[in-house]
């Protein structure tokens, strides 16, 4: 197999793992550096795995 074909495994595999569901009884906090940025609503979210 091709390297570019392990590539895009590996960015497929980085997409999905920072897929996050917020439950409808549940928020979420967002902080940016340490500091508070802003409240998230309930649903399908993405964030920064390696972050």
């Amino acid at each position: 197999m091709s390297p570019s074909f392990y590539f895009s495994i590996i960015i497929i595999l980085f997409f999905f793992s920072g897929i996050r569901i917020i439950f409808e009884y549940k928020r979420a906090l967002k902080f940016r550096f340490g500091k508070f940025i802003k409240t998230l609503e309930p649903g399908f979210r993405w964030i920064i795995p390696i972050v």
